[in-house]
């Protein structure tokens, strides 16, 4: 690319602690430009994705994307993002590093990326940034290609560490941000979502999604959602022998069945 476009110039940094998000900090303190793009070495940026976010921009601190899956079958999955902020936030459903663009000033804000965090970087970034003030806009160019592989992407990595990270930024902006609001929708929705992520965390860390429930949510008279038989029966016995029991059971049954 750098041969054919000899008229655009480029510096290449090399960074040599381990992790994406040590890279990604790596130019903050050198960028002018008003906007970031981040890119992943898997992923592609279609013609016209950035101009087209910048001149819809509407002075947003970050615009979150619609884009396309694609599969390592070949098949493309168009995916768009939650018109909710919150909602997207803690459901994971509000664009990626790469569909997204961000505003350079909000980004160094918040005192970029996490690189303590191996896993859902970029909801840790978007949920500081959210914190402290940023506006968020939603776009549907699907202008991003987001490339599956068989093997080496983050969300193949460590099960546990992956649904610790996942479940515990989500755990910290409920209760941050999300808790002491006036909308009873959000915050059932979310209480939802966070209960949800905490089942999927009992598989690989039992004991941390039990403490997490026991602190965050039956303090609160959560009671889970209830739309088939099986669920109305997980909610029966959730309410009169508690989540480890319920749990228990759930993944008992899972496991035959597999």
């Amino acid at each position: 690319w750098i041969s054919i476009n000899p008229d655009v110039r480029i510096k290449v940094l090399k960074e040599f602690e381990k992790g994406a998000c040590a890279a990604r900090n790596k130019p903050l303190n050198l960028i002018t430009s008003d906007w970031i793009q981040f890119l992943d070495a898997d992923d592609l940026l279609l013609e016209g994705k950035i101009s087209q976010q910048i001149n819809n921009s509407d002075n947003s601190d970050i615009i979150y994307d619609s884009f396309i899956k694609r599969l390592v079958t070949g098949e493309d999955i168009n995916i768009t993002p939650q018109d909710n902020i919150l909602i997207g936030l803690m459901k994971g459903d509000l664009g990626n590093t790469c569909a997204n663009l961000w505003d350079t000033k909000a980004i160094k804000r918040v005192g970029g990326w996490n690189e303590e965090i191996t896993s859902s970087q970029e909801y840790d970034l978007m949920m500081r940034m959210y914190k402290e003030g940023a506006s968020f806009q939603k776009l549907n160019t699907f202008k991003t290609v987001i490339r599956q592989r068989e093997f080496g992407q983050i969300s193949q990595g460590n099960p546990e560490l992956r649904w610790e990270n996942y479940t515990s930024i989500r755990v910290d902006f409920f209760n941050s941000t999300i808790a002491n609001s006036n909308d009873r929708f959000i915050i059932n929705e979310s209480m939802q979502l966070l209960f949800r992520a905490i089942q999927l965390l009992f598989y690989s860390n039992s004991t941390l999604a039990i403490k997490l429930h026991n602190e965050h949510l039956s303090t609160l008279n959560f009671k889970p959602k209830t739309s088939t038989l099986k669920s109305q029966l997980y909610l029966i016995v959730y309410l009169i022998l508690g989540f480890r029991v319920a749990e228990n059971i759930r993944t008992l049954t899972i496991r035959k069945r597999i």
